[in-house]
């Protein structure tokens, strides 16, 4: 079983989805050099997920770069990509080495709010800069600059800091945003974890039937354990593994509600919402049929038939609200299609509102 930790040959970047480290692998893909650098994409934030990071990089962040069979290692996500066009290139990408200095220390009550201040102070300079109607930040093209700037304006997007953004400051980070060699970092990136994680399963489960084997060949004699046809170690259930089972759980609700007369329906948040609670891999799927029960069937959708009884045909709609509470909607008008055409409206930020009787 292949190490999923183990550098490649060439480059390798230690990397984690949306961190910092996809600085480094925009800057690959502008390049177009990112089939040369071996992508491991570690479950954030690695020091806690994935112990066997720290034996690479004791400190346990990242990014953590590693070239020239480990002589180079590196961990600043700005100087990675100008070390990649400088031993790399020649590249227009290369430009500035940005600097970064030192926050005031001993206020860490106050460090999410003075930071978001200091974020946003800093979003002038950059506003200023852009003023002139420029497309990229500097040389009149796109260089590592951009690739740092905008990777920090992406970042905002996830604190709620684009709100702040000025018209011409959101319409340059929708140009890098689009540019081939983001979008093919993203997809790389998607790709990478998935493999990471398929990696990691696999190793783990050789260990635990390994470790299984033995402990049955400490507590059991060899002439029961000869007897056996085969032995059968169990994998916990992942995630979407969990979503196909919430499916099958689902349209049986749907059944009994149908047998009633009643048209159930579901938004995808509200599915989701059900999914995530019901998920544990230690416990199976066991947790996910108390969910349902909890958040479907004993709770909101029972309360409120005693509230208001159903009426034959009646069509109720199940979804989620801004706050992520249980939305039961009563005297829905039926969906064109069937429940199938409800699950593009989960993906929007308005709940659906309720229809008159």
């Amino acid at each position: 079983m292949a190490d999923p930790m183990e550098p490649g040959e060439g480059m390798t970047l230690y990397h984690s989805a949306s961190s910092r480290a996809f600085r480094v692998l925009w800057a690959l893909h502008e390049m177009g050099i990112a089939d040369q650098c071996k992508l491991i994409t570690m479950p954030f934030p690695p020091r806690v997920f994935v112990k066997e990071f720290l034996k690479k990089n004791v400190l346990g962040t990242i990014p953590f770069f590693v070239d020239k069979g480990g002589k180079v290692q590196m961990t600043e996500s700005c100087a990675i990509p100008q070390y990649i066009a400088q031993a790399y290139g020649p590249t227009s990408l290369e430009t500035v080495v940005l600097r970064y200095t030192l926050q005031e220390r001993g206020r860490a009550d106050q460090a999410a709010e003075d930071y978001g201040k200091w974020y946003l102070a800093r979003l002038r300079l950059l506003d200023g800069a852009l003023s002139d109607g420029r497309e990229f930040l500097c040389s009149g093209r796109f260089t590592i600059a951009d690739v740092c700037i905008a990777y920090a304006l992406l970042l905002g997007t996830r604190f709620g800091f684009d709100k702040r953004y000025s018209p011409q400051v959101k319409a340059y980070l929708d140009r890098m945003s689009e540019r081939a060699a983001f979008r093919a970092a993203q997809d790389h990136e998607a790709r990478s974890a998935a493999e990471f994680e398929a990696l990691v399963q696999a190793s783990s489960y050789k260990r635990l039937k390994s470790m299984v084997h033995d402990e049955l060949k400490n507590f059991f004699k060899p002439e029961f354990l000869n007897r056996l046809d085969e032995i059968i170690v169990f994998k916990s259930l992942t995630k979407p593994e969990v979503a196909q089972i919430a499916e099958l759980e689902f349209k049986k609700t749907f059944g009994r509600t149908a047998e009633r007369g009643i048209k159930l329906t579901m938004t995808d948040r509200f599915k989701q919402k059900v999914i995530d609670e019901g998920f544990n891999p230690v416990y199976g799927a066991r947790p996910l049929r108390r969910a349902i029960m909890r958040l479907v069937e004993d709770d909101e959708l029972a309360e409120s038939f005693l509230k208001e009884p159903t009426v034959e045909g009646e069509c109720i709609l199940l979804d989620k609200d801004g706050d992520g509470n249980v939305v039961v909607l009563r005297n829905q008008e039926a969906p064109e299609g069937g429940a199938d055409a409800l699950e593009d409206a989960g993906d929007g930020e308005k709940v659906a509102e309720p229809v008159e009787a």
